[in-house]
């Protein structure tokens, strides 16, 4: 949002395929990532329904797959992303926030394996955190599992991000970063 206006809202649940006037499954930056990465990119395979999206595909090791919004957006805005991994291997689930050069990057991610350690967990990245953009960053939930909904709610403005994650107990927690 942007000074109380919406600049991209949807919600997946009432849509019979992907909006392609607000997401692109070839975005260039999608292969930038998965070069980035190390790793072929595919298409997803995307199913809709009353639930919202569901994003399958990926059914191997260094492969990547995604959507990228075809609007580009300068901060003050506000990010919310709710995911559920209904699989418990890899990252079932990973969100980015990227420069076109991906010189500034913002990355959350889930490993819902708990016999994946040191993996398991949810992580934030992003630049100026001294973490490698290919490593998952700081662990900010330990403990999610499987089928279970997580909304994440990322707050950009000039130089500043107000990152509310979801914790096990208590509500949500807000840090303030500066990543950019």
């Amino acid at each position: 949002m942007v000074n109380g206006q919406t600049l991209l809202l949807d919600t997946f649940a009432s849509d019979a395929n992907l909006n392609s006037s607000l997401w692109s499954a070839s975005a260039p930056i999608l292969s930038t990532l998965a070069s980035n990465y190390g790793s072929a990119r595919i298409n997803p395979v995307l199913k809709f329904g009353p639930a919202g999206m569901q994003m399958s595909g990926v059914a191997a090791k260094n492969v990547f797959t995604g959507i990228a919004s075809r609007q580009t957006f300068a901060p003050p805005f506000t990010l919310t992303v709710t995911a559920t991994g209904e699989i418990a291997h890899g990252l079932p689930f990973e969100a980015f926030l990227v420069s076109s050069n991906l010189s500034s990057r913002l990355s959350f991610s889930g490993n819902l394996n708990s016999a994946n350690d040191p993996y398991y967990g949810m992580w934030l990245n992003y630049t100026g955190s001294g973490t490698s953009f290919l490593l998952e960053g700081s662990k900010f939930f330990a403990a999610p599992s499987t089928n279970s909904p997580y909304t994440f709610q990322l707050s950009v403005s000039s130089g500043d991000l107000f990152i509310s994650t979801p914790l096990p107990r208590g509500g949500p927690r807000l840090r303030r970063e500066k990543p950019f």
